[in-house]
């Protein structure tokens, strides 16, 4: 336990000591890889529910889920790669299309980051065309309104 505790603050501290460039790479390389490797499928198809929260379901070898899988996938990685929890957060949006959307938010020193499986790319929030309901306080498993 110990051992795994001193892998995570080294991987923290050097998430830490990185420059902002070099954060953005990492946002990027995973949010490509997780939306690469994740297929679309709704959580009524794989679930028989409208709506479940979950990892993506592996399915014969292959990743499925819909917007809130990918966003709990990259958190997941960026976990791994030694991102702070405490700098993640889920967020729900409505698209410019009128569909319900979540997302996940990463807090850098310029501002809030989304990454999002409609893009390859970790866009700045206040850049996409997206009206906010909801966002995961930071680090908690609170919500607040943003509406």
């Amino acid at each position: 336990m110990v051992e795994t505790e001193n892998a995570s603050i080294s991987a923290i501290l050097a998430w830490m000591g990185r420059g902002e460039r070099e954060q953005l790479k990492v946002l990027n390389q995973i949010n490509q890889a997780v939306n690469r490797e994740v297929k679309k499928a709704s959580d009524l198809d794989l679930y028989g529910q409208p709506e479940y929260w979950s990892l993506p379901r592996q399915i014969n070898g292959k990743l499925y889920g819909d917007c809130e899988d990918y966003a709990l996938e990259k958190r997941r990685q960026l976990v791994a790669a030694g991102v702070p929890a405490s700098a993640l957060s889920l967020a729900v949006a409505v698209t410019a299309r009128g569909e319900s959307h979540a997302v996940l938010m990463v807090s850098l020193k310029s501002g809030d980051w989304v990454l999002d499986n409609l893009t390859p790319w970790a866009t700045p929030w206040e850049d996409l065309n997206y009206r906010w309901v909801q966002r995961q306080v930071p680090g908690t498993a609170l919500w607040t309104s943003l509406a």
